[in-house]
């Protein structure tokens, strides 16, 4: 057995543990559960990027095992992200679209792009990556979180309720 399979074959199985570990941490932590959208996303972020690094994982093995849409990793990600994303700041017509396979999955691509982004930084404590962690899950956040949508349907309801608009099947 070569090495690399080795060193395959045991970061393989613990994938998804590392993200469920991330979740659970998130979960047990005093108040998370009223935290806002944008802390929520970051701090299981900053999560995930500390359990790869205890497990000594590098940008390279994680773009080759994890950051596939198929990986098991990219999986256990979005089917956490429907409690990471069950924040107290987005409005009800939002959680409907955040709650949905693409917007999970988009939402999951952009934590493993970072992730990768950040486990190649060499920069001084990584400040960099940290620096575009932050700004683009405050970007997401800001996307999830937006009243917009709800905003919309409360004006469509009052225009059909008020005989503005008609609707007809």
């Amino acid at each position: 057995m070569n090495e690399s399979f080795s060193h395959t074959t045991s970061h393989a199985t613990a994938w998804p543990d590392m993200v469920q570990s991330a979740a659970g941490a998130l979960t047990g932590m005093d108040g998370a559960g009223g935290w806002p959208v944008q802390e929520r996303l970051s701090a299981f972020f900053f999560m995930l990027l500390d359990a790869l690094e205890g497990a000594g994982v590098h940008a390279s093995t994680f773009n080759r095992e994890a950051s596939a849409c198929a990986s098991d990793f990219h999986v256990a990600l979005r089917e956490q992200l429907v409690d990471v994303l069950d924040a107290v700041d987005v409005p009800g017509v939002n959680r409907l679209v955040t709650d949905s396979a693409p917007s999970r999955f988009a939402v999951a691509e952009i934590l493993v792009q970072l992730l990768s982004t950040s486990l190649a930084d060499a920069s001084d404590n990584r400040e960099r990556s940290a620096a575009l962690a932050d700004k683009s899950l405050a970007w997401a956040a800001a996307l999830i979180a937006n009243p917009i949508p709800a905003r919309t349907l409360d004006v469509v309801r009052y225009a059909m309720e008020a005989g503005y608009l008609r609707w007809k099947p």
